[in-house]
């Protein structure tokens, strides 16, 4: 499927986002993605994360706390609402990174809403999992 122009800067959003946090390593970079009230959802928080300096927190902790050796997304969908003003984002990942000197490799699936304000696209919710064992 072919993106429209929208359609790309959204998923350009997104990439760059990732690719700050799980890359770069330019974790000063991430409150300029998220929204002041940002909701996450992750598998290894029991409650939702609310707000931007919380999920900055959350992302820094987690790449700082491992050493990544592969990022990839796969599949993108951008779906539009509401006058190319609201985006969902899906995507599947797969991440591969060192912690505690072992190797962990996982694939899985991601989801994003973003919303656009002052012409700049802002994460307002995401939920990430990794694919369910058979």
């Amino acid at each position: 499927m072919a993106f429209s122009q929208v359609q790309k800067e959204v998923w350009e959003t997104v990439q760059s986002f990732n690719q700050a946090w799980a890359v770069d390593g330019d974790f000063d970079k991430l409150a300029g993605f998220f929204h002041e009230n940002v909701i996450a959802i992750t598998p290894t928080d029991r409650g939702r994360l609310e707000g931007c300096d919380v999920c900055v927190t959350a992302w820094r902790t987690f790449a700082q706390s491992v050493e990544t050796k592969y990022w990839n997304e796969i599949s993108p969908e951008v779906v539009l609402y509401h006058d190319d003003t609201l985006a969902i984002v899906t995507y599947y990942y797969d991440i591969s990174y060192k912690k505690r000197g072992e190797s962990v490799d996982i694939t899985g699936r991601d989801l994003f809403t973003l919303i656009k304000e002052n012409g700049h696209w802002l994460i307002i919710a995401n939920q990430f999992s990794p694919f369910p064992k058979k």
